[in-house]
């Protein structure tokens, strides 16, 4: 199955190269030229447990270097992902599925409006990577993800996808209702990501702290009164617990959103955080927390 990875960065990158090494066709898409040329001129290195191997894995920056696609999986910001869609259509046919991996909510809609629902996947994962420097990421491990279908496609579609995923050492299982396993990791994430980015702090430290962990059981709290709201059953009967169980999981990982603040990029804080927020709003479901926490993000970005 050819396979395509949109978007280069930690978490495109880790699975990139966990694909190739399972012997899987891969090739790596993002604007970025110099993560591409590092790459591309040195393989990717991926650091785990203080140990380095290096993945000879093909890198481009040029659309037309794509060829077609089997399967394209989407690892851009959220607030990228409509225009990286647009970009990468020459690459799809009828027969492509996209699978989005992102952050956030709100994914699924902007592609589906440049792909047939038919032929997208979603899913989350908890791998936790980072990237290091061009080239250089460091896994710092993780445990299931899980896929689904959007639209009607073949259940032996999904399949294959998940037991490609499965042959790169990513343990996938498919599961019917995918926004279940989206709104469960966008919690954690709206939990995790912006107390980190606001504190500086590392995943685990926020358990350490009794003024975070009270503001981390307020933001799960309300995430949930949203998604009752709207109907959305979770995968964990215990949010809160499952929250802590992601900190202690990733306990050295410093966030996205964090490293987003570190390197003075705009966070995904509107598609996490700001997504409950909005959708909280619709659903006459208040979320002070939540909002507090997605505009001292927003201040932060400026």
């Amino acid at each position: 199955m050819r396979t395509v990875i949109v978007g280069a960065g930690a978490m495109g990158s880790l699975f990139g190269a966990l694909l190739t090494e399972a012997g899987v066709e891969v090739l790596l898409y993002d604007i970025a030229e110099e993560q591409v040329n590092a790459i591309n001129n040195h393989g990717l290195i991926i650091e785990r447990d203080n140990r380095r191997r290096v993945i000879k894995i093909k890198a481009t920056t040029q659309v037309s270097h794509l060829g077609i696609a089997d399967l394209l999986i989407i690892f851009v910001k959220s607030y990228d992902t409509m225009t990286a869609i647009e970009e990468v259509k020459p690459c799809i046919r009828s027969h492509t599925q996209v699978l989005t991996l992102q952050n956030g909510e709100g994914n699924i809609e902007a592609i589906i409006k440049a792909v047939p629902s038919r032929q997208v996947l979603a899913g989350v994962t908890s791998h936790g990577a980072m990237l290091i420097s061009p080239g250089i990421i460091r896994h710092n491990g993780g445990a299931k993800t899980f896929i689904g279908s959007v639209g009607k496609m073949e259940g032996s579609s999904v399949e294959a996808v998940a037991q490609l995923l499965n042959q790169g050492g990513i343990e996938t299982v498919v599961c019917e209702d995918i926004k279940q396993a989206i709104w469960t990791k966008l919690i954690a994430n709206a939990a995790i990501n912006p107390l980190t980015a606001i504190t500086g702090c590392c995943n685990g430290e926020l358990l350490d702290e009794e003024n975070l962990f009270v503001l981390m059981r307020n933001i799960v709290e309300e995430g949930k009164n949203v998604a009752n709201a709207q109907k959305i059953r979770l995968f964990q009967d215990d949010m809160f617990d499952y929250v802590k169980s992601v900190c202690l999981a990733t306990k050295k990982n410093k966030s996205s959103m964090l490293m987003d603040i570190l390197k003075g990029r705009r966070t995904e804080i509107d598609a996490i955080n700001g997504r409950i927020v909005l959708i909280g709003r619709k659903s006459n479901v208040n979320v002070p927390v939540n909002q507090c926490v997605t505009l001292l993000v927003q201040y932060m970005e400026k």
